[in-house]
């Protein structure tokens, strides 16, 4: 895909350490799904587990069907907090880190602090 080549190019060393887990998802069936939603008046559609779970926290006030699945959203999103809480804390530490790296600079390679280290003996 040449856009998603251009776009590695750019993009910044937080966002490709952080997306390094997900894989990408084939255009076609996005838009599949999308469509098959929005044909079926769905409110929002889902493509995947990461996206079930970003819809069912913040669907809010969403027009999302009956009792049931608002009794299971009441059970489950109070859990699925802690699960969104430990991804943005892993998030803001890669962004902290990278920070300080652009700050400080690439600091010493090992090869240094091993000449350094042998040297101070």
């Amino acid at each position: 895909i040449p856009e998603f080549e251009n776009e590695i190019k750019f993009k910044p060393q937080e966002t490709t350490i952080i997306s390094a887990s997900a894989g990408l998802s084939n255009p076609a069936d996005v838009a599949d799904q999308l469509v098959c939603d929005s044909l079926s008046g769905n409110f929002m559609s889902i493509y995947g587990y990461e996206s079930w779970i970003l819809a069912f926290i913040c669907s809010g006030m969403a027009p999302w069907g009956g009792f049931l699945f608002t009794l299971l959203q009441s059970l489950v999103v109070g859990p699925l907090r802690f699960v969104v809480y430990g991804f943005r804390q892993h998030c803001e530490a890669v962004v902290k880190s990278c920070e300080r790296k652009r700050r400080l600079g690439p600091g010493p390679s090992k090869t240094d602090v091993l000449r350094i280290e042998s040297q101070l003996v």
